[in-house]
């Protein structure tokens, strides 16, 4: 998943930085989940992640957290499935 979000940083920052970046960030989502405040997801495409959210709550409010898609997988539906699948999975 990490790996997917640092091919859409962009360029304002290195390819290490947005590692660097997303490794702690995804440590706190990590812990996160490990208390019951969220969940991640992903989209795979043969065997290989193409995509990924977050969503995670406080109450009743809920917040999507780094969607993104692979850059040449964009444009193909993939996060707007996993908001959805994701949508539904918190409504549970």
């Amino acid at each position: 998943s990490i790996a997917v979000q640092v091919a859409c940083g962009g360029n304002y920052f290195s390819k290490d930085a947005w590692n660097d970046f997303y490794q702690k960030q995804m440590r706190l989502y990590r812990n996160m989940i490990d208390h019951g405040k969220g969940a991640w997801f992903g989209a795979y495409m043969k065997g290989k992640i193409v995509g990924g959210l977050g969503i995670f709550s406080e109450g009743d409010i809920g917040r999507y957290q780094i969607v993104s898609t692979y850059p040449d997988f964009q444009r193909r539906g993939i996060c707007g499935t996993l908001v959805y699948q994701s949508a539904l999975y918190a409504l549970k």
